[in-house]
């Protein structure tokens, strides 16, 4: 179950950034709870091979908490 809801969050979050409508505003909501099952999923099955996985979902978890890059997010 932790994987379908690590590839429909980041799925979501790609279809979101082409900007699908009804997506569209969802995207960086979807791609925060991709990344954060993704980061549970690997710290459960964890093999030294996935270090590189953790640090992509790091960076994108540090993106958003940071607002990096700032055409990404629109000011409020």
């Amino acid at each position: 179950m932790l994987w379908v809801a690590t590839v429909i969050g980041f799925a979501l979050a790609g279809l979101g950034l082409l900007g699908v409508p009804g997506l569209k505003t969802l995207w960086q909501a979807t791609a925060i709870f991709g990344s954060a099952a993704s980061l549970i999923l690997l710290v459960f099955y964890w093999h030294p091979w996935l270090v590189l996985g953790v640090a992509i979902d790091v960076a994108v978890l540090l993106s958003f908490w940071l607002r990096w890059p700032s055409a990404l997010f629109p000011a409020q």
